[in-house]
């Protein structure tokens, strides 16, 4: 496991990110594989050792994923290595909001299975790929927050088809 660093704060709280991020490296962008931290919000970042993240693999973010990844890197946020203890994989119920950086291009299968408390998603209209099920289980998804940078096309249409039964 290859260790790296980054530092994230929140525009809005000024907070910072505490987290550390399982990631693979495919050609020279990045996959993000899995999550670890202390809070409920878990905010993606848009760049790891200078590569765009544009994926984030299938069942990331559900509780529910049958075997953990190797061969994978670990990024760590500044403030992560205080928090010791207290961290956790940021997996089903554990999180209740999640923003997807404006770089990211495609989401997995999967990806937030079993998530009954996400509810708030934001991300941008560079996400063109959504994997199959990819909300299956999300009972609580109330907002989503599209930023439409380029202002052509988005996967709202994709998402809504995905929730049709819980909206």
């Amino acid at each position: 496991v290859l260790y790296k660093k980054y530092g994230v704060k929140d525009r809005k709280s000024g907070k910072k990110d505490n987290m550390k991020i399982h990631y693979r490296i495919q050609g020279k962008e990045i996959e993000i594989v899995r999550c670890f931290g202390t809070d409920r919000s878990v905010r993606v970042p848009e760049v790891i050792d200078g590569m765009p993240v544009t994926k984030v693999s299938a069942y990331a973010f559900s509780a529910r994923k049958d075997r953990e990844e190797k061969d994978i890197f670990l990024c760590e946020s500044e403030e992560a290595v205080l928090f010791g203890q207290e961290e956790h994989l940021l997996a089903g119920w554990e999180i209740e909001e999640v923003r997807l950086p404006n770089t990211l291009k495609e989401i997995g299968n999967y990806i937030f299975y079993g998530c009954k408390k996400l509810r708030r998603l934001e991300f941008s209209d560079s996400l063109t790929q959504i994997g199959s099920g990819a909300f299956t289980g999300c009972s609580g998804l109330k907002e989503l927050h599209v930023h439409m940078l380029a202002g052509e096309k988005s996967c709202v249409k994709e998402i809504l088809g995905d929730l049709w039964q819980r909206i």
